[in-house]
């Protein structure tokens, strides 16, 4: 029995944000045939546009880059920044000039015009977040200048991973990860399962350590090309659908 552990953006879905058809079917033929299908992102509940579909996938979801894990829609585990660090890594960045943003399940925090950026967010609130009053699951930064990109981890509770050909980075609490997520599921669910990491950007590499299989889809960042076992056809050409249905 296989517990395969999908990224979304990059490697599941193609350039434009979906999923195949073929891809969604050998999503589900892969666990008609006993295994566990887990899909770990760095998204939030929300999943956007993708959120029936993919729920309707499986009942198992590594959220937040590792923040948070869901299983049958319940919170089985979750490791937040909590308030008076979330308002200190928020100071920092605005200070700083850093365009950051913390989407939780039902606001869209930003300390630059987001939407300006992506189009129309539901529930977004502009913030510099001094006052700040939730926990953030983690920050994602838009690095569009080089002085950005030389941001540091604001403290040794928060871990910084550029992504994206160093064009973003997410800030996370350092007890969360991809592999973190990974090592708790294995350990408390899946017990006895061989496990697969299937991905494509640095912030997968800790997925990628706490996995007896290591899959890179052709498309992946050179870190990732580098330390997989297997590299697999890219994302914009069913790479993860024609590895599963080989298995």
């Amino acid at each position: 029995m296989y517990t395969a552990y999908i990224d979304l953006d990059g490697t599941l879905l193609d350039d434009r944000k979906l999923i195949s058809q073929l891809t969604y079917n050998s999503l589900v033929s892969f666990q008609q045939r006993g295994n566990i299908l887990v899909l770990a992102t760095a998204r939030s509940r929300r999943l956007q546009g993708l959120q029936n579909c993919l729920k309707e996938a499986t009942p198992y979801f590594i959220l937040h880059n590792g923040g948070e894990i869901l299983s049958g829609g319940k919170v089985i585990r979750r490791t937040f920044f909590d308030v008076e660090q979330t308002r200190a890594i928020g100071a920092y960045l605005t200070s700083n000039g850093i365009k950051a943003a913390v989407i939780t399940e039902n606001a869209y925090y930003a300390n630059y015009n987001a939407p300006a950026v992506w189009g129309e967010i539901a529930g977004f609130i502009r913030t510099d977040f001094s006052d700040a009053d939730f926990c953030a699951p983690k920050f994602t930064l838009l690095l569009d200048n080089d002085e950005a990109k030389k941001v540091t981890s604001p403290g040794g509770f928060a871990r910084i991973k550029f992504t994206d050909d160093k064009s973003a980075a997410i800030i996370s609490p350092v007890e969360a990860s991809k592999g973190a997520a990974v090592k708790f599921m294995q350990e408390q669910l899946f017990v006895g399962s061989t496990s697969i990491f299937i991905g494509n950007d640095n912030n997968d590499l800790s997925g990628f350590e706490a996995c007896d299989i290591k899959a890179a889809v052709s498309n992946a960042a050179p870190e990732l090309l580098s330390a997989a076992d297997i590299i697999i056809g890219d994302n914009n050409h069913d790479g993860v659908a024609y590895y599963l249905n080989s298995l």
